[in-house]
């Protein structure tokens, strides 16, 4: 990845330029993560788990390399408390001078949203760092139930990753002791939601299952559910070692706006996934969003690197309709970031045939997405808008190269009716700090989704001057899915 420090660690401002001893007992401790959950870092021990301890900055560009390479993650998916609870992870943000705000992704000191992807507890925490007499960023310390102390180098001095999955395994199993894991240890994942123009669509889904497990995955049967029923099985046969993942399409169903659908895993080689809640993961169907002109306009929010980003517009037949990008280079570094088109709004107009469906992608040219944002700017995407009102969201918070929005929105047949349902619902403030008001004509149901599609909040037959309390959750962007007699639209979200 090239937004790094081309070292691999980053220096701590402080007299302090030594860890503690390999073979040192480590100095216990108590802290409070961003949840509110307290850790004793000798309860753990105690218990017979092994810790590893990484010490990072939310500023420091290798440690946000090691984050997004998900090896912490996935170590802990297979060996924490959700697998054979050997091991606890904790993540301390070490910089005593960071505001906790930083952690979220939000203000100029910070990288991006390092809770997104951290299924481990993350505290903020200087008087650690400062315990365990850090030098860099990032530093991991792996500690035996024991209590020993040894340091150990997550990257090579090229900034590549060193300590994979395998090698933390690998490192505990020759330092502390021997790791059982947990047999038939899976997780399933279905990356997108399905968006309909209609009132139904048959389409094939795509599902991730990865192997968290002790042996490999030679086999698994996958099943479809609509209300609880089920629609579609497949047979899964091929060889998933630990740590791997392997993409399964399952077959073609149709999908219907008004029901409910979950993939599930039923067995794993034949045997009981170790993890009900890992191998269920729900789908999202949802109506594509109307526009009743022909004439829209499309505003692309840019990330740092304008120069690598593009978008398209296709109709049902895969016929590019519009399209724009990539933009301006900068010359704040060697891969173009900065200039005038970065972390902006660029702006056009196009025109759309009557009653088509319509497809949107956004692609990025160093296959990491739209991610790279600016405190002043803290949104990408691809927003479209009819008559100055809002119609549909694409976020840009993706990591690789191209992401498809199927059915992002559709003609209508009547262009003489004007956009009425656009007119008849509205969201306010937003960005906001978690409250939001709703300003509708018609009472409306709410389904308000994170990035990853996961639900966190619903509620039926809101009416006008409802409001939504959002201020438990994380800063960050979501999408509002409403319904109405007449109203259907999806609103973009943002908590700072």
């Amino acid at each position: 990845m090239k937004r790094f420090l081309l070292s691999a660690f980053a220096l701590v401002a402080t007299g302090v330029f030594a860890q503690l001893p390999n073979g040192s007992i480590a100095p216990d401790f108590t802290a409070t993560d961003i949840n509110g959950n307290t850790h004793t870092l000798s309860t753990y021990l105690n218990s017979g788990k092994h810790v590893l301890l990484n010490i990072s900055a939310t500023w420091c560009g290798p440690c946000w390399n090691y984050h997004n390479s998900h090896s912490l993650a996935d170590f802990y998916e297979a060996y924490g408390p959700d697998g054979s609870d050997e091991i606890m992870i904790l993540y301390v943000e070490g910089d005593s001078t960071t505001p906790v705000d930083a952690i979220y992704g939000v203000g100029s000191d910070t990288w991006g949203d390092w809770t997104a992807g951290t299924p481990y507890p993350i505290i903020d925490s200087g008087t650690i760092a400062n315990q365990y007499q850090i030098a860099y960023f990032p530093t991991l310390y792996r500690i035996c139930s024991s209590g020993t102390t040894q340091v150990l180098q997550p990257l090579n001095s090229n900034g590549s990753i060193n300590l994979t999955p395998t090698n933390l395994k690998n490192n505990i199993n020759t330092g502390c002791g021997t790791l059982l894991g947990a047999a038939n240890h899976a997780k399933l994942s279905v990356s997108n939601d399905i968006y309909s123009c209609g009132s139904s669509t048959s389409t094939s889904l795509s599902t991730s299952l990865k192997n968290y497990g002790n042996s490999n995955i030679t086999s698994a049967v996958l099943v479809i559910k609509e209300n609880g029923n089920v629609v579609a099985t497949h047979n899964y046969s091929g060889n998933i070692t630990q740590f791997s993942t392997a993409t399964i399409a399952l077959p073609s169903v149709t999908f219907n706006t008004t029901s409910d659908y979950e993939v599930e895993v039923q067995s794993v080689n034949g045997g009981t996934i170790y993890n009900a809640d890992f191998g269920v993961a729900s789908i999202n169907v949802l109506s594509s969003e109307t526009v009743n002109s022909t004439d829209l306009e499309v505003r692309v929010y840019t990330d740092n690197y304008p120069s690598e980003i593009s978008w398209k517009i296709k109709n049902s037949s895969g016929t590019v309709v519009a399209e724009g990008g990539p933009y301006q280079p900068g010359t704040a570094d060697q891969w173009g970031g900065g200039g005038p088109d970065a972390n902006t709004t660029k702006i056009h107009n196009i025109s759309v045939s009557a009653d088509e469906c319509y497809s949107i992608e956004l692609l990025d040219a160093y296959n990491d997405g739209w991610i790279y944002n600016s405190s002043a700017a803290p949104v990408s995407g691809l927003e479209i808008f009819e008559n100055g009102d809002s119609v549909v969201f694409v976020d840009g918070n993706f990591q690789f190269s191209t992401f498809i929005r199927n059915a992002a929105f559709k003609h209508g047949e009547t262009a003489s009716t004007g956009n009425i349902h656009m007119t008849q619902f509205s969201v306010f403030p937003n960005p906001s700090t978690g409250i939001f008001n709703i300003s509708t004509t018609e009472p409306v149901n709410v389904n308000i989704v994170d990035v990853t599609g996961k639900t966190v909040y619903k509620a039926d037959a809101l009416d006008n001057n409802a409001i939504i309390n959002l201020s438990s959750l994380q800063s960050g962007i979501y999408l509002m899915q409403v319904s109405g007699e007449s109203i259907n639209k999806t609103e973009k979200l943002i908590i700072k």
